[in-house]
């Protein structure tokens, strides 16, 4: 906006975010527009009512409902890929991990999305038995049809599944925050539903750097003070542990990719991309992260702690981080990933 222009009506700022728009209601904001661009404006609403009338006046899919903005916000994000070669040291990494986890046939991997992290003839030859799940349907297809046909019918596609559980609840959460019991509930109801809809346990489980993705909705959609906050993505991680608990058969092993900080917040990983930089970076990162303070999220010792707790006991073992590295996601992001891992009882 130019210098001495005025600002359209309505138009404030907001806790330092961005010029914002506000329902107008004398209720507090508890909703945020996820179709809004944020580097332009955000809109903010003081209940699901308020943000469907801004949607239909201001947006040209405001029909479409939460779960299918999702979806179609996942595919055009994996569209924009940066090919496979950035993922190479850290699809090499996390394939060496799996196949030191695997003990007998089958592995499921939530969160596969292009599944440029995945060597997917190394996980057919390793597990004979494959299965891929995303909210995306599209991007994981594309990468099973580019493999030659005896491997892609040991490959078992699993899309359009919300791995969050939140997408049906977020409306209901903006207008009330949930309690106790309500969270309870969502923990038990998301791990079931997703555990019945693929119908099976594996060997090996894998979440593929997806548990970060899962607090997208709450984020982009709900304005959250921050207890409320920590006890929903506190609960969105409950939920995804027993979900990967319930998949995995018994004797079999959990595994966590978590991509716990970016190189916006820690620039120091650049340094740290080849596989031989590896040995120093638990030293170097926790020396940068202390003169930051930057903290990681997830955070392993958090998720550990959970799965110690009377919950996940005793049908949950030996919860463990095993590595750590950085991947270099491309465009000049980094990230520092670390694998936790568990073994099912």
């Amino acid at each position: 906006m130019s210098a001495g222009s005025q600002a359209p009506p309505g138009w404030k700022k907001f806790d330092g975010e961005p010029k914002t728009r506000r329902c107008g209601c004398a209720g507090p904001p508890r909703r945020r527009c996820d179709l809004c661009d944020p580097a332009r404006s955000i809109f903010l609403g003081c209940s699901a009512a308020c943000i469907d009338r801004h949607r239909r006046e201001q947006h040209a899919d405001s029909t479409a409902d939460g779960q299918e903005r999702a979806q179609r916000a996942a595919v055009l994000l994996n569209q924009k890929r940066h090919g496979r070669e950035p993922f190479a040291h850290h699809r090499a990494r996390l394939g060496r991990l799996l196949s030191a986890a695997q003990r007998a046939e089958g592995i499921c991997v939530l969160g596969a999305g292009n599944c440029d992290d995945l060597d997917l003839p190394a996980l057919v030859r390793d597990f004979s038995d494959v299965h891929l799940v995303d909210l995306d349907d599209v991007a994981p297809a594309q990468a099973v049809a580019q493999l030659p046909e005896t491997l892609q019918k040991r490959i078992t596609l699993h899309g359009g599944l919300d791995l969050s559980g939140v997408l049906a609840r977020i409306d209901r959460w903006g207008d009330l925050t949930p309690g106790s019991a309500d969270l309870m509930s969502f923990v038990a109801e998301t791990s079931a539903a997703i555990a019945a809809r693929i119908g099976r346990t594996f060997d090996v489980v894998l979440s593929a750097c997806l548990l970060s993705q899962l607090y997208l909705p709450i984020r982009e959609s709900l304005v959250l003070n921050l207890g409320d906050w920590q006890r929903l993505c506190g609960a969105v991680d409950r939920a995804h542990l027993a979900t990967v608990a319930a998949l995995t058969r018994s004797g079999g092993t959990g595994v966590l990719a978590l991509d716990t900080t970016h190189s916006h917040k820690l620039p120091e990983l650049a340094a740290f991309t080849a596989p031989e930089t590896w040995g120093d970076l638990e030293t170097a990162v926790d020396a940068a992260m202390a003169r930051r303070g930057v903290s990681l999220d997830p955070d392993p010792k958090r998720l550990i702690e959970m799965l110690q707790a009377g919950d996940f006991q005793p049908a949950v073992e030996r919860p463990r981080v095993s590595g750590t590295w950085v991947w270099d996601s491309g465009g000049g992001v980094y990230a520092l990933i670390k694998a936790l891992l568990f073994q099912r009882a």
